[in-house]
């Protein structure tokens, strides 16, 4: 083990100058969903009377739902499931044959010819903001495939079944600021048999490395690295090098620390070392250039003249790609023909478009290396050119040539910070307002709404609207006010302190109709820099506190709850009288998890963490009137890993609890004690709400799942 101190800079400027990088396409439609064979089942361990969140949800809510009590809870199970639209991972093998679909949910493994999916493997994926998203890796030919689930590194035989499991854990698996930084990196060797592993484990102060290469059937490590560069890896970075050759006898690095274009001696980066002993072999030896083909040793050098395409055994210059649009400031990935006489690359000049912390890319160049001018261009939505194929003719190969802009014409995301979680409607339905709604780079940030019907289980959205317990409501936003346009004919405005600067944003976080108040917070560049609650009645601010977080509105219309960060504590704003109270807890603070509200309005709950033992949480009852504590009772060991989201039923009888690890978790309010407890999600939740007068609790994931809950 050593430690690394590389920059996730250098990783994004790296992938490109190597031409290599793991990418992700979008299913077509030509039936790559259908399940052919399910080799695996996600585990449901620990559960605790509760229902198994893998069983196929149904596809409509059915009749005669129960009111959720005490005494019926046990039989809680899952109803229905929406997923938010999500661009696909995608891998084509080496030679063409195989290509590979992947989702939050899952794989499709088919065959290129035909498009016939041969297997579906049930792995879960993250859906993370930082790493490459490299979640699996094929073989030469594609009869094998290395897969880096939540929870385990497996090996399938493409057609068969597992083969290899190794569990792990992400440490950062549900932080959203970190997830997806200690995701390990794979190869496969082309007989399916040698399994190469590279991580990175993260710390506070550190980042250790870490290289193995195992037997698969045996399930045993063959290599370990011992931490010395002169020995296997030296400074492995496997977004651009980590493989086998072709014919099994040597694996090839990359060590970032050596490409130095200036040096002209950059190819010397790409590594080569002999499977079995593991000693390093010159790149200029007859043996690697005999176990690896032309494409394999090819890489591209980005100036602001020309793609410059090398040699990767020496550095000679093979062609020039003039007109690419790729800059040595904007370098673009290629993806080359396996001879080597032909390259796909994404298109700089083309439209990018965001989803998420993704980029996704409209279309790509095919390039004619040995006339070195442009032969063709394709249109395509994707992250990258994973999915794409380029044949010795010219020809594309292309897992997602169907996809389109308008297959995301209705998306929508959302990330857990200054998420506020959902709202059950007035007509039975829920609402909640996404980060964002549209896929164009300047969409609105936190200025849309959605609703989701219940009964067809679809999800619509609206620009400039907040969602409400009443319902949704329009609005518009400049650099001075706020204006409100409600369905109930009101009609209100808030002034801004002062007019907004450039690159700064108003987010509308709640409007209180009853007495026109508004919360907002002001962001730089997303980032909230300071809130507002001001009454359009007397034409004033009535607070400028640094946060309002998980804001909720009383049902009753006379008071409004949050959680500020910065002071760690539950606020209360009695709206007739315009004025807002820090609620007092004893020897506590408050947890970052939203308030509830009794059916009333007269009493909230929230989590507060005692001071001396931060493990230690409790759920306090506060008059929402008097800001007075009314009771605390301690959370039950085993009631949640980490509380994120709070929910309470009509009757004030069941408190739901979700935590980070995705599980939903139902108290009695009387007494505290668990009633039952089930894994709900396979991330962290961010929504929680009882709906339909009882019948029914959803949840929302970070990754955008809904799962409904109910009793037949």
């Amino acid at each position: 083990m050593k430690t690394s101190n590389r920059l996730s800079s250098l990783w994004i400027i790296l992938w490109a100058a190597a031409g290599l990088m793991a990418c992700a396409g979008l299913k077509n439609d030509s039936g790559l969903n259908s399940m052919i064979s399910d080799q695996t089942a996600s585990p449901t361990d620990g559960l605790t009377g509760g229902p198994d969140a893998t069983e196929t949800p149904a596809k409509a809510l059915p009749d005669g739902l129960m009111v959720i009590t005490a005494e019926n809870a046990q039989k809680i199970t899952q109803l229905a499931a929406i997923a938010a639209p999500f661009p696909d991972y995608c891998q084509i093998s080496p030679d063409g044959r195989i290509g590979v679909l992947g989702d939050l949910y899952g794989l499709d493994i088919m065959e290129m010819d035909s498009g016939d999916v041969v297997m579906h493997i049930n792995a879960r994926l993250p859906d993370c903001e930082f790493g490459m998203e490299r979640y699996f890796a094929l073989n030469q030919n594609g009869g094998f495939i290395a897969i880096a689930a939540q929870d385990s590194i497996q090996v399938w035989q493409v057609g068969g079944g597992q083969i290899f499991d190794l569990p792990y854990s992400l440490k950062y698996r549900t932080d959203p600021n970190t997830c997806g930084a200690d995701i390990p990196q794979l190869a496969v060797s082309p007989d399916g048999t040698l399994l190469a592993v590279y991580g990175i484990i993260y710390s506070r102060t550190s980042a250790e490395e870490y290289f193995k290469v195992y037997d698969v059937l045996q399930n045993k490590a063959l290599y370990e690295w011992d931490g010395e560069d002169e020995n296997l890896h030296g400074e492995l970075y496997p977004y651009q090098g980590l493989g086998f050759s072709v014919d099994g006898k040597l694996i090839q690095t990359f060590d970032p620390t050596r490409f130095r274009v200036s040096s002209e001696k950059e190819y010397q980066a790409f590594r080569y070392w002999s499977v079995g002993d593991w000693q390093e072999v010159s790149g200029d030896s007859a043996l690697v250039k005999d176990s690896f083909a032309p494409a394999q040793r090819m890489y591209a050098v980005f100036t602001d003249d020309a793609v410059v395409i090398k040699d990767r055994l020496d550095g000679k210059i093979l062609t020039r790609l003039s007109g690419t649009g790729c800059t040595s400031s904007a370098p673009c990935e290629l993806r080359f023909s396996p001879q080597g006489e032909f390259a796909a690359i994404l298109d700089a000049d083309e439209e990018r478009l965001d989803f998420h912390h993704d980029t996704l890319f409209t279309g790509f160049t095919v390039w004619d290396m040995r006339k070195g001018r442009q032969s063709g261009q394709v249109e395509f939505l994707a992250r990258n050119l994973d999915g794409v194929s380029v044949t010795d003719e010219g020809g594309i190969v292309n897992i997602a040539d169907s996809a389109n802009v308008e297959t995301f014409a209705d998306a929508w995301w959302t990330s857990s910070f200054n998420f506020n979680g959902l709202i059950a409607a007035q007509d039975g339905g829920i609402a909640f307002n996404p980060q964002q709604i549209n896929l164009k780079p300047d969409a609105s940030y936190f200025r849309s709404a959605c609703r989701v019907d219940l009964q067809t289980l679809a999800v619509a959205c609206q620009s400039d609207a907040l969602a409400q317990e009443g319902g949704i409501i329009a609005y518009q936003a400049d650099a001075e006010k706020l204006v409100i346009h409600s369905g109930a004919g009101v009609e209100a405005q808030a002034s801004l302190p002062s007019e907004l600067p450039q690159g700064w944003t108003a987010r509308l976080m709640g409007f209180a109709e009853e007495k026109s108040t508004f919360f907002y917070c002001l962001d730089k560049n997303r980032r909230s820099q300071v809130c507002g609650i001001y009454s359009a009645m007397d034409d004033r601010a009535i607070a400028e506190p640094e946060d309002i977080y998980d804001l909720r509105l009383s049902p009753d219309g006379q008071t409004a709850a949050y959680i500020n960060r910065d002071q760690k504590a539950l606020f209360i704003v009695n709206l007739p009288k315009s004025k807002v109270v820090k609620v007092s807890a004893y020897q506590a603070r408050a947890f970052f998890v939203n308030p509830v509200y009794s059916s009333d309005g007269s009493e909230l709950i929230y989590i507060v963490e005692n001071l001396k033992d931060s493990s230690v949480l409790s759920l306090e009852w506060v008059d929402s009137r008097s800001a007075k504590v009314l009771r605390r009772l301690a959370l039950e060991s085993g009631a949640a890993e980490q509380p994120t989201v709070l929910a309470l039923n009509e009757e004030n009888t069941l408190l739901a609890v979700g935590d980070a690890g995705g599980r939903v978790t139902l108290l009695d309010t009387e007494s505290g004690k668990i009633i039952t407890s089930w894994q709900a999600a396979s991330s962290r939740l961010i929504g929680l709400t009882f709906a339909q007068n009882g019948k029914i609790l959803v949840n929302l994931d970070e990754s955008g799942e809904f799962a409904i809950w109910g009793i037949q």
